[in-house]
């Protein structure tokens, strides 16, 4: 373990500890990452973390795991300062607005001193952007600053005002090995409205990320409350970069958050109560991360049962009508079944009703639109879904789920590795996220000259996406928000 920024921080009074193979120090009650950048990976075992937590008197301590699925935790990290993931339009107003910033606002490097002396009218006027927070007092922001004085792994900065050379902002990173963290910036609300904030940021991303090549952090995203930083940074080159958020709490503590998460919507932002709705908050990000739980996978399966019991006794005609009217258009048994792959991998029979017959030397599982194979009362029942009804069979099995990933045939879900094999820990849909993003997809693929093939490196890969995705956001709420753009759909 490389122990620079762990020794900064030990010299600085705080309490750090090492938790397995990673460098924790104790903030605000908690147990938090201490290096630059946000670290990846579960730090040791439980018994472990409790023996931390115990020892350093901590109420929570919190890792992550880093993912390529878009979760509700991310650290904004600075790599290089290219915005061409913006807009055209918005990238030439971010030229515009760096340019003209650096001609109103100076920047520079500033020693500790320099900073308790010019800087703490700036600090002030930055807290009263906020409802929930009050500045130091002139005492403690001058001790704050000055413990750092002598540390190599701390720079400081300044910003004023190039006509009236008044200080208007400060910031001070934190730098390890692993990268620069963008600890502390307050910016006087008057020159934030001036772009001052182009200015400062692009001439410390200049050194750090430029210059030294070292990536450059401004933290997880808040919790308590929001303040425009991240969104801002966006414009100058930081990214999103998803995390798992993991929280691990004493036995007491974790049956106390267990009692107040349903209920914590109704604990205020004030003083104390403040953190105690943060703690639970931060909770509630930390489970989002992680998927469903049992209570609302049972819930699901409750509505689903409860649905397609319904709707099989009030739609009964309508299936025995298709099925007489699929069999005499096809000359076979008007209902189709194949195999395709369900929950945890495991194979069953799809229920359907029989649109297409077969056609010699056609044997691609593929079907756009045109399809020979397909007939026309066939035609007419995959466009109105029709011809899907029976799957309400393979819902009140279990085999399926209302809403969800469509299920596919073996060699597709089934062979998924990594992040992208939580799809198989759902039921397959009859509608779902992936379906309704391609309800066109037989016209799609009826333009391509090579229909297997654009389905397989351009259709399957952003279903997997879309359906990852749903994974983690699945609830009953937006089950009925799906189920609702299927039989509404958006006439965008």
């Amino acid at each position: 373990m490389k122990a620079d920024f762990q020794d900064f921080l030990r010299e600085s009074g705080e309490r750090v500890m090492a938790v397995g193979e990673t460098w924790f120090f104790l903030y605000n009650r908690g147990l938090i990452h201490a290096n630059a950048l946000p670290q990846d990976g579960k730090p040791a075992e439980l018994p472990e973390m409790r023996r931390a937590m115990k020892e350093s008197g901590a109420l929570l301590l919190r890792w992550q795991e880093k993912t390529e699925v878009e979760t509700e935790w991310w650290s904004m990290i600075c790599r290089d300062t290219s915005i061409l993931h913006l807009k055209s339009k918005h990238r030439r107003t971010v030229r515009k607005n760096v340019e003209q910033a650096q001609l109103d606002f100076s920047t520079r490097k500033a020693t500790a001193s320099e900073v308790v002396a010019i800087a703490y009218p700036s600090h002030v006027a930055a807290y009263s952007r906020y409802k929930n927070a009050v500045p130091m007092s002139k005492e403690q922001f001058s001790a704050s600053v000055l413990k750092s004085q002598d540390s190599a792994q701390v720079e400081f900065w300044v910003c004023a005002c190039e006509s009236s050379e008044e200080v208007i902002g400060w910031c001070m990173f934190w730098l390890d090995s692993s990268g620069a963290f963008l600890h502390t910036m307050d910016i006087a609300p008057e020159a934030l409205m001036k772009n001052a904030g182009y200015a400062f940021i692009s001439s410390c991303l200049e050194e750090y990320a430029v210059s030294r090549g070292l990536p450059v952090s401004n933290g997880t995203r808040p919790i308590s409350h929001a303040t425009g930083m991240q969104d801002f940074l966006r414009k100058l080159g930081f990214r999103k970069e998803y995390s798992r958020l993991h929280v691990e709490y004493p036995p007491w503590m974790r049956a106390l958050v267990n009692v107040m998460l349903p209920v914590r919507r109704l604990v205020p932002h004030i003083g104390i109560l403040h953190q105690v709705r943060a703690v639970l908050d931060q909770e509630r990000i930390a489970r989002d991360c992680q998927g469903p739980s049992v209570l609302n996978r049972s819930i699901k399966r409750g509505f689903d049962l409860l649905v397609s019991t319904a709707m099989l006794l009030a739609l009964s005609w309508l299936l025995v009508l298709c099925w007489v009217l699929a069999s005499i258009d096809t000359s076979a048994n008007g209902f189709f079944w194949q195999v395709r792959v369900g929950r945890h991998g495991k194979a069953f029979k799809i229920y359907k009703f029989r649109t297409m017959v077969a056609v010699e030397g056609v044997t691609t599982t593929v079907t756009s639109a045109g399809d020979s194979r397909i007939t026309k009362l066939g035609a007419w029942l995959r466009k109105t879904k029709i011809d899907e009804l029976p799957q309400l069979i393979n819902v009140f099995l279990g085999q399926m789920s209302l809403v969800g990933p469509r299920p596919d045939v073996p060699g597709w879900a089934d062979v998924l590795t990594g992040e992208d094999a939580v799809i198989l820990e759902m039921r397959p849909g009859i509608t779902g996220p992936a379906s309704l993003h391609f309800r066109n997809e037989e016209e799609l693929l009826g333009k391509e000259k090579d229909p297997e093939v654009f389905n397989r490196d351009v259709i399957w890969p952003e279903k997997v996406v879309v359906n990852r995705n749903y994974y983690y956001s699945q609830s009953t709420l937006v089950d009925f928000l799906w189920l609702f753009r299927t039989f509404f759909p958006s006439k965008r």
